[in-house]
């Protein structure tokens, strides 16, 4: 196996890593910060050892979501998974980290990628993921942001 490694971290001050994990642990909403995929279902709670599956948008390699495993779960803290896919295994880590300037939100992607198939991951899914991980990390702070605004202003409604 060949691996390739892909992170990206962005550093907030304005939002509270429990904001960053409600966007997180909601399984079907990840095409709404991950713009590579189409859709997202998960079998159970968001806990190790529970399974989900991934649509990637335009995967000309599977007609068939994947089944991702949750490898570890740490509320507010960390969350890993391993999905088998046509060309090796992916491993991710998404963490967020809290010092007294706010949050770190790293995500992670480790792919072990089969060296028949490295020219096809190196020409389509590495450009993805390059480009892709930084977006999603700014999509989920701005989601995080976005849901704050909606409940600040809902319970700001309720007190007139």
């Amino acid at each position: 196996m060949i691996t390739r490694l892909f992170k990206h971290s962005l550093r907030v001050s304005d939002l509270k890593a429990s904001e960053i994990w409600a966007i997180w642990q909601d399984v079907s909403n990840w095409p709404q910060w991950n713009q590579g995929l189409e859709r997202c279902t998960i079998n159970g709670p968001f806990e190790t050892g529970q399974t989900f599956s991934i649509m990637p948008k335009g995967d000309a390699s599977s007609t068939q979501p994947f089944t991702a495993t949750l490898t570890k779960v740490i509320e507010n803290v960390v969350f890993d998974d391993k999905t088998p896919v046509p060309w090796g295994i992916v491993n991710g880590s998404h963490q967020i980290r809290e010092d007294a300037n706010g949050l770190e939100i790293y995500h992670e992607i480790r792919a072990e990628v089969n060296p028949e198939k490295i020219q096809f991951f190196d020409s389509v899914v590495s450009k993805k993921w390059e480009h892709g991980l930084p977006a999603a990390l700014e999509s989920v702070v701005n989601l995080a942001r976005a849901k704050r605004l909606a409940e600040t202003a809902r319970s700001s409604s309720f007190k007139m």
